[in-house]
């Protein structure tokens, strides 16, 4: 028996895996700068997680954060499903009161509540919805305008809803690496477009 789980231990034994909520185009802008460098690295790892968001996942290297590659799965034995699951349970001890930092907006209509440490954990609260419901006292509206950056602010306030999707708008407009124009909400399966921050291409 200790031989087995010995055996076992080995087989999904791989560095520390944190989420990487990349947009929705990512693998594609991937292969065409691995084409346009010469570079002949593995194609990203990553799941279409709501419309217009992918997650792709990092992995501690030393003191920085690697993206996963498909050879890094094949290397370490271990498959999407199963980084999936131990990100969403490693996930669940970063979603604290103290992460996160409460900004009120000018025109005092309220205020959302942001993580941008940068970590690889700011999007913890994408695995937990009900602890996000649950800090704040009702449902919220989450956004991701940018790496590295998480929003999350209470339903039910029009006018700071306004407020709020205009300062993602000019975060995700204004970024080196915009991830999601959307606004979601859980509608208790699943993150769903509730409202963009900018207006939709035709």
């Amino acid at each position: 028996m200790k031989i087995l789980l010995l055996l076992l231990s080995q087989a999904f034994a791989y560095p520390e895996i944190r989420p990487a909520p990349m947009s929705n185009d990512i693998i594609e802008k991937y292969r065409s700068y691995q084409k346009t460098n010469g570079e002949k690295s593995s194609a990203l790892v990553c799941q279409d997680f709501a419309e217009g968001l992918n997650l792709c996942f990092r992995y501690v290297s030393g003191t920085s954060l690697a993206m996963v590659h498909q050879k890094d799965l094949r290397k370490w034995d271990a498959t999407l499903d199963q980084i999936s699951v131990s990100v969403k349970d490693s996930s669940l001890k970063y979603i604290k009161a103290d992460r996160y930092f409460f900004q009120e907006m000018e025109d005092r209509s309220g205020g959302f509540w942001a993580s941008a440490t940068q970590d690889g954990w700011d999007a913890a609260g994408l695995f937990h919805p009900k602890m996000l419901e649950d800090l704040v006292g009702k449902k919220v509206f989450v956004a991701i305008p940018q790496s590295g950056m998480f929003i999350f602010w209470e339903q039910g306030n029009p006018i700071l809803n306004k407020s709020v999707a205009a300062g993602i708008k000019e975060s995700y407009k204004a970024a080196s690496f915009p991830i999601s124009p959307y606004i979601y909400q859980w509608n208790g399966e699943k993150w769903v477009v509730w409202g963009e921050a900018i207006e939709r291409k035709e």
